[in-house]
C-alpha cells in the first residue's frame, strides 16, 4: 500500500462511537526500502546473488573493458546509501572484462630490436634467444613465433620468437 494512506483503524472502520472517543490510524509507510552498499571491488556474480535474494528483479550488467579483474564491478549507478524499492528499482553495473586483448603481429623477417620495440610498445614481452639454422631467412631475422599473428593475448603475455642464424 502507498505510503501515507489509512491501512487501519481502532476501533475498526464501520463501527459506531461516541463522540470524542480517542482513534487510532494505522498509516502505511509505503514499500519495504533496501539501503544499497558499495558494491565496486566485489564479483558481479556474488552482488547479484544477495540482491536477488532481497526481491530486485531488475539487474543490469554493462560489460568493459578494465584494468580490473574479469567480472569485478567497477561502477554502479545507484551510490552507497541510497535508499530503494527492490522490485521497482534498475540496478545497472558496470562490469570489467578484463584488459583489453592485443592482437600479435606478424614477427616474420623482425631483427631482434625490432621485436623487442614491438613487444615493449605493445605491452607484451619478448623471449628473442632461440635460435634456428634456416637457408631462407637471412641471419639474425625471425623464422617463425608463438603465438602465432592474429593471435589475441593479455597485456604481459610473452612472445617467444626463433631466430636465423644462419652464417
Amino acid at each position: 500500500i502507498e505510503e501515507r494512506y489509512i491501512i487501519k483503524t481502532e476501533p475498526k472502520a464501520g463501527r459506531l462511537v461516541k463522540e470524542g472517543t480517542k482513534i487510532i490510524l494505522y498509516e502505511s509507510i509505503g514499500k519495504e526500502t533496501f539501503e544499497l552498499s558499495d558494491y565496486t571491488d566485489r564479483e558481479y556474480e556474488d552482488v547479484v546473488a544477495l540482491l536477488k535474494n532481497k526481491g530486485f528483479k531488475k539487474i543490469k550488467k554493462i560489460e568493459v573493458n578494465d584494468e580490473a579483474a574479469e567480472g569485478t564491478i567497477i561502477d554502479q549507478n545507484y551510490p552507497e546509501g541510497n535508499k530503494v524499492i527492490p522490485d521497482e528499482t534498475i540496478l545497472e553495473f558496470t562490469v570489467s572484462k578484463g584488459p583489453p586483448l592485443i592482437e600479435v603481429k606478424d614477427l616474420r623477417e623482425y631483427n631482434i630490436k625490432a621485436v623487442q620495440d614491438y613487444a615493449s610498445s605493445a605491452g607484451l614481452l619478448a623471449d628473442v634467444s632461440q635460435e634456428e639454422y634456416n637457408n631462407d631467412v637471412p641471419k639474425g631475422l625471425v623464422i617463425s613465433q608463438n603465438p602465432p599473428p592474429g593471435t589475441k593475448v593479455k597485456k604481459g603475455s610473452k612472445i617467444t620468437v626463433i631466430i636465423s642464424n644462419v652464417s
